[in-house]
């Protein structure tokens, strides 16, 4: 179903909810990679840098530098999606390519290289005009309502955005699963024929350590 409503052109606006390794951005970022170029110019994918546990304090290096530790879940979707066997690593060492990691971080770059991926963290959102892209906000549940109203207003053209989260992962203590910018989004859209939500919860996928996670905590 969530793979029907992604490569669907006529729903504009996709929210997949649901705890921690049922898919969800795996199965969003499979679908944009899907369809770009041919359907859509660019996949842009964006993250909030929220910080769990104490904030580390000051980064190093550009922008780019100082967002590579929030970009792990989207190499660990493209990880999946490739699905790279031995003898993908055996060819590409010539190239100085160790591991499936390595093999993985030269296929995205490879796409950003070629402008069919960009990665950005979302606090640079504001303003932007996001035209014909396939557009994936991961991790919304921690905005507030004023905050997802800006973000949801900047696809222009034949974009479709798509927002994947879980509500009872959010970091901020002065909101909860019902009054954060997420839910509001999704309870705000029902009823609009260019939007759908989905809610995933029959299978966690990660492993069965997650499996536990999500029924005892």
């Amino acid at each position: 179903f969530a793979h029907h409503l992604l490569m669907d052109q006529e729903i504009l606006m996709v929210t997949l909810l649901g705890p921690a390794g049922t898919g969800k951005t795996i199965l969003a970022v499979d679908a944009g990679h899907a369809q770009v170029p041919a359907r859509y110019e660019q996949l842009h994918i964006f993250r909030p840098t929220q910080e769990l546990g104490e904030p580390q304090g000051f980064l190093p290096g550009d922008i780019v530098k100082k967002f590579e530790p929030w970009t792990t879940p989207i190499y660990d979707a493209f990880d999946v999606i490739c699905n790279f066997k031995k003898e993908d690593i055996a060819d590409s060492r010539k190239m100085g390519i160790k591991n499936r990691r390595d093999r993985v971080k030269m296929h995205v770059q490879d796409l950003i290289n070629c402008g069919e991926l960009d990665m950005s963290p979302i606090n640079y959102l504001q303003g932007c005009n996001l035209r014909d892209q396939f557009i994936i906000v991961d991790e919304p549940q921690n905005f507030k309502k004023k905050d997802i109203k800006k973000i949801v207003s900047r696809p222009a053209g034949k974009s479709k955005m798509v927002l994947t989260g879980d509500p009872d992962q959010i970091a901020k203590d002065h909101m909860d699963a019902k009054s954060n910018g997420f839910v509001h989004l999704i309870e705000r859209y029902k009823g609009q024929e260019e939007f759908a939500h989905l809610v995933l919860k029959k299978k966690i996928y990660r492993g069965r350590l997650a499996e536990l996670a999500a029924e005892l905590l």
